[in-house]
């Protein structure tokens, strides 16, 4: 995170960075406030808006949910939407202060929004039904168990699709500390030639 060039010192977004490698923070703070980001679309690709140039970053939660800020050239995320819709926040100096606001709405518009898609998993199983060529009507005790045969299968690949992200976070902190450790040997090994060629031009000094 960088900090706004200007009296109120107001932790920025790094508007050259607005990808997973700059949002990492971010996604921390959410997590720290019990949601999971499980997917971000952040290309860092810049778009006009009234005359100003922006970029966007969308957040995709465990539970489904969505929160998309909008993101100006100086770093301040000026829009929030949550589940496509503009939703105002107030103003904060610490962006893990704005994460925690934000985590509060959309906990608190989880249950509202599981029965959002649960009425929309039910009407797409009547128009289904009303498309069956045998024409035999589905029962109510059939509807649930197709809609909850959809959540499970849902579920699962959500759960499916953390843990593969979550390896392929191991697998990078792996190859960064075998890396680093790499450098470390390398440099070492540089101070004791150099160390070695003082010893020797001393000698033939001497």
């Amino acid at each position: 995170m960088l900090t706004a060039k200007n009296s109120k010192k107001q932790e920025v977004i790094d508007f050259d960075n607005v990808n997973e490698s700059g949002l990492k923070d971010v996604v921390k703070h959410f997590k720290t406030n019990k949601l999971e980001v499980i997917d971000l679309a952040a290309t860092n690709r810049k778009t006009k808006r009234n005359g100003l140039m922006s970029k966007k970053a969308v957040f995709v939660f465990m539970g489904g949910q969505t929160c998309e800020m909008r993101i100006n050239e100086t770093g301040d995320i000026y829009q929030v939407l949550i589940n496509s819709k503009v939703t105002p926040v107030r103003e904060h100096s610490k962006l893990k202060d704005l994460v925690k606001e934000i985590a509060k709405k959309v906990t608190s518009q989880q249950e509202k929004f599981d029965k959002s898609i649960l009425k929309k998993i039910e009407k797409a199983t009547r128009m289904n039904a009303k498309q069956d060529k045998a024409g035999q009507p589905v029962t109510a005790k059939a509807k649930l168990s197709q809609v909850n045969e959809r959540l499970t299968k849902a579920k699962a690949n959500i759960t499916k699709l953390t843990e593969e992200k979550q390896q392929i976070i191991t697998n990078n902190e792996k190859i960064q500390t075998d890396t680093d450790a790499l450098i470390a040997s390398y440099k070492s090994d540089q101070n004791t030639i150099k160390q070695l060629q003082d010893t020797l031009a001393s000698r033939k000094a001497a």
